[in-house]
């Protein structure tokens, strides 16, 4: 039989391995989460090949339930996220990555396990971000075209694309919200075909009849 001593011998040398294959499992958990997306029945299922598929096409889909199992979260799991979060938001303050989604979703919810209170809050509350959200539905209420055009003329490192993620987060429940990375379309104009038809299988997804989702 091991001994005690033997015991802790050995957890202390394998764990290193143990706590990572521990965080592997965890973060294969919330990936297998299920996603949703808005559809004329109510909400669709969206699986993570999916989205995956999309997100190497250079379409970055922001499901309607983004980051809703946070609360479901045990105690391990949540300080692994809180971590990670933590990271994201400091390092999009310091300029060096775009806004993630739960810079938007500390600021929506009020209710967190204990390791999640301690994320950094850097969210500004812009009032052009309301009023861009308003245009919007406005446009979707008023127009009969397939395909509505809405600019923000905006200064380079102003805030604007901190802005429009802001605007697609509040939207996420009522529309399908798509972030498109243009830069490759800029350099190849002839891609322009594979981002309509990218776009118009986004539409269709799990659809069953002729309702428009933008």
């Amino acid at each position: 039989m091991c001994s005690l001593r033997a015991f802790l011998t050995f957890l202390q040398f394998f764990w290193p391995q143990l706590n990572n294959f521990m965080l592997d499992q965890t973060r294969q958990t919330l990936q297998d989460e299920e996603r949703l997306i808005p559809a004329s029945g109510g909400e669709a299922k969206i699986s993570s090949d999916e989205l995956n598929y999309y997100q190497k096409e250079g379409f970055e889909i922001l499901p309607s339930n983004q980051l809703e199992w946070v609360p479901k979260m045990n105690k391990f799991e949540a300080l692994e996220f809180a971590e990670e979060s933590d990271g994201k938001i400091r390092s999009f303050l310091q300029g060096n990555e775009t806004a993630p989604w739960v810079l938007f979703y500390i600021v929506d919810s009020s209710k967190f396990p204990g390791p999640l209170r301690k994320i950094t809050h850097g969210l500004v509350d812009r009032d052009i971000t309301s009023k861009i959200k308003a245009s919007v539905e406005r446009l979707e209420k008023e127009t009969t075209s397939a395909v509505v055009r809405l600019a923000v003329i905006h200064r380079p490192g102003a805030g604007a694309t901190t802005i429009g993620r802001h605007v697609l987060w509040q939207l996420r429940k009522k529309a399908r919200c798509v972030i498109i990375n243009g830069d490759d379309f800029k350099k190849d104009q002839s891609k322009l075909d594979r981002v309509a038809h990218l776009i118009l299988s986004v539409r269709e997804l799990q659809e069953q009849d002729d309702q428009v989702w933008f």
